[in-house]
């Protein structure tokens, strides 16, 4: 039974997201209320389990075949954006669709679209990133192409036409182990390449992402025309990347937020002198105090709790010599929490730590900004869609922080849209690794089906 939605509140009838494609909502004669180009039904419960043509032959062989694309002799693969590896994958990927039987076309970046059409305007899209971090693994990026594949495939073969068309997308580029201009597929999509872009990024040997686009056949100037205005939605699919799924013998994770970012350098400066000649109460070692501050970040941290993380990803120590006191230590700190003003807390709380240190330690301390990026809330809508998909499909499920980056967060700034996470073994990813259970992929990618089900017939 399907029962209409009554704005503002959510309860369980209509649900309704604005779309910037169109303005504005009207109530139809059926009783439908459409809202910009996306008008769905959240459903009375419980609901009949859907049933999906899923193939695990068929998964394990797009996996496997996906992989071999920039397979490295070591171990792990590595496809960076607009290189040979990347031209095969996206051709690969290509093939694939034209057997589903989907519309295939690509953009002005290379970002691939396999569309399954619908009777109405209006676009629901699913799909990751086909690049690859260096020796990175088979699933980061490759799984959500592929769950996408699958999901549209076996919703074509059971049902009739959908209302709004789907779309599965391959983005050329979310990874920055090429380009440091990461997000270029999904930002391309967004209208949010600059014009100086194409030439002023540039990979370690000095070649431009202008450069390397004209060397595969795509013409930077016609990057505009890579701009969607039609997109009602994005579900996308990934690995989790961490341990929590895992661990708490969970099937799905449906992310209601992608995690803010700070990133910040410190330097402490003290005075070097003779390792065996300078009394231990007459020293000024910019090591001791480090190791003091890296300990009470680290608390910091952990007293916050789940979500806040923080780490001290790169240390050097000045001048480095067995025999020398360090005079120097510079460190980065990245810390990440999904709400500004809990993550500003914890800055200003680390920053007045190292600075009573440095302080007691008669030291001098500098702390600088390097990178700020906003926590991104999920459409809490398409959060319950896919929360009473996972219901529907008796998968387990919890609400979660993604702590790491994503093509859904460049995403979230044009139309409602959120995520589906599955299990990492043992955490383990951006490294050859990294792994999926056929079981678990598959929950993730009838979640999926069932939630475009709901979102596009």
């Amino acid at each position: 039974m399907q029962v209409p939605y009554a704005l503002p509140e959510f309860h369980r009838g209509y649900l309704c997201s604005r779309s910037p494609a169109v303005d504005g909502y009207r109530k139809r004669a059926s009783g439908r209320l459409s809202f910009g180009s996306l008008s769905i039904f959240l459903e009375e419960e419980p609901l009949e389990k859907l049933v999906f043509p899923l193939d695990p032959v068929l998964l394990s062989r797009y996996v496997e075949d996906l992989g071999r694309h920039g397979a490295l002799p070591e171990g792990g693969c590595f496809r960076p954006v607009y290189s040979r590896q990347w031209d095969e994958a996206k051709n690969r990927v290509r093939q694939w669709m034209d057997e589903i039987g989907l519309e295939v076309r690509e953009d002005a970046v290379g970002n691939l679209f396999g569309r399954l059409s619908g009777r109405e305007p209006g676009v629901i899209l699913t799909g990751s990133h086909l690049d690859t971090v260096k020796r990175g693994g088979k699933y980061d990026g490759a799984l959500g192409i592929i769950a996408g594949l699958m999901a549209v495939r076996a919703l074509k073969e059971t049902f009739p036409k959908p209302r709004k068309s789907i779309e599965v997308v391959a983005t050329c580029q979310e990874e920055s182990s090429r380009f440091s201009g990461n997000f270029w597929g999904t930002r391309a999509i967004l209208g949010k390449i600059g014009e100086a872009e194409p030439d002023r990024i540039k990979d370690p040997e000095g070649i431009s992402i202008g450069q390397a686009m004209r060397e595969r056949g795509y013409d930077p100037t016609a990057i505009p025309a890579a701009r969607r205005e039609d997109i009602g939605a994005f579900v996308e699919l990934h690995v989790e990347q961490g341990k929590i799924l895992e661990s708490e013998g969970i099937a799905i994770g449906v992310v209601h937020a992608i995690t803010g970012i700070t990133h910040s350098k410190f330097e402490v400066i003290g005075q070097s002198n003779h390792a065996g000649t300078t009394p231990m109460d007459l020293r000024r070692d910019a090591l001791t105090a480090f190791a003091e501050m890296a300990l009470g970040i680290d608390r910091i941290a952990r007293e916050a709790g789940r979500p806040a993380v923080a780490t001290i990803g790169t240390v050097h120590v000045f001048p480095g010599a067995i025999a020398i006191i360090p005079e120097r230590v510079e460190f980065t700190l990245d810390l990440r929490h999904p709400e500004a003003s809990i993550k500003e807390k914890l800055n200003q709380e680390i920053q007045d730590l190292c600075r009573r240190i440095a302080e007691r330690e008669k030291l001098e301390i500098r702390m600088d900004p390097i990178l700020e990026i906003p926590g991104i809330p999920m459409n809490p809508e398409i959060v319950k869609i896919l929360e009473q998909a996972a219901r529907r499909q008796g998968a387990s499920y919890k609400l979660m922080v993604s702590a790491a980056g994503h093509d859904a967060q460049i995403f979230a700034q044009r139309c409602p849209t959120a995520m589906i996470f599955v299990p990492s073994r043992e955490g383990r990813s951006h490294c050859p690794e990294e792994y999926t259970s056929e079981e678990d992929a598959l929950k993730g990618i009838e979640i999926l089906a069932a939630a475009l089900y709901q979102l596009a017939y």
